[in-house]
């Protein structure tokens, strides 16, 4: 009896103390449960079942902000929607805070919190294909889309940290975003990939067809003058005895700003002005 009580028997949430039957409960450690009204506000990329009270806790905190960060910029940020036509997942990329966000037409979860991914926790990103065969051996297509890894805070490393990279808080597994169930439907896939290339700066090394230096050369090019410059004025300041009227000189601060800005560039490939819009987006939250 105590081994049927225990699986079937009515539980409490640990979280918010509801009584909750075997079907609308997760099992999370410790031997305790999370009801499954708790359970939507948590992301359908984490595995409760690997975190404590006080790890789901923690996690329900991280989606609310989120969510906040849906609820105040989806509205009013201009949108790359892919694909156009919803079938089942769509990815929306959100350029001018540095986010995207995954939709899907249906949600069985019923979860009420959204993801908003953050473009410099992106590992890598690549095409992703489901196909069967049938009875006689033919490949037949069943869908298709991307599947996007993200970085792992154990994982990243200092040549990470150079190039702009940090660790995702709680998405520890690949994130496949379906697009299309009918291989006839225009294909988005590519499309997706193209944006996710221009964000990191893929093509940068490549050359004009005539000649002449690549973009991440002439971003390279760029930095060191304006840092260069921006030495040189400090320099002057110091020489002259007016390095605090220099700090406080506006135009010396853009000076130094775009120095500083511009090795950004130049170091993540075009990724720094993703995450200064993410930490701006962020940070307007603690404003209010």
């Amino acid at each position: 009896m105590g081994f049927f009580s225990n699986l079937f028997g009515k539980k409490n949430c640990c979280l918010c103390g509801a009584e909750c039957g075997m079907t609308k409960r997760t099992g999370i450690k410790n031997k305790e449960y999370v009801c499954s009204d708790c359970a939507t506000k948590c992301s359908e990329h984490v595995r409760l079942s690997e975190l404590d009270k006080a790890g789901v806790e923690t996690h329900i905190i991280q989606m609310e902000r989120q969510e906040k960060l849906f609820e105040k910029y989806f509205e009013n940020t201009k949108k790359k929607i892919y694909p156009t036509a919803f079938e089942v997942q769509q990815i929306i990329f959100m350029d001018e805070i540095g986010m995207f966000t995954i939709r899907t037409r249906n949600n069985p979860k019923r979860k009420v919190n959204h993801d908003m991914f953050r473009y410099d926790t992106v590992k890598s990103y690549d095409y992703y294909c489901k196909k069967e065969k049938d009875q006689n051996g033919k490949e037949i297509f069943k869908e298709d889309g991307i599947v996007i890894k993200f970085n792992q805070p154990m994982e990243v490393n200092d040549q990470d940290v150079k190039a702009g990279k940090r660790s995702h808080p709680y998405v520890k597994r690949d994130v496949t975003v379906v697009f299309r169930k009918n291989e006839k439907t225009d294909d988005y896939a590519n499309i997706a990939l193209g944006h996710f290339d221009a964000i990191f700066g893929v093509d940068r090394d490549r050359t004009a067809m005539f000649g002449g230096a690549s973009a991440q050369k002439k971003a390279e090019i760029k930095a060191g003058a304006q840092m260069l410059e921006a030495f040189a004025t400090v320099a002057k300041a110091t020489a002259k005895g007016e390095l605090e009227e220099a700090a406080n000189d506006p135009n010396v601060q853009a000076k130094l700003q775009g120095a500083m800005d511009s090795a950004a560039d130049a170091a993540t490939r075009g990724l720094s002005k993703y995450s200064q819009a993410a930490d701006e987006a962020e940070a307007s939250l603690d404003n209010n």
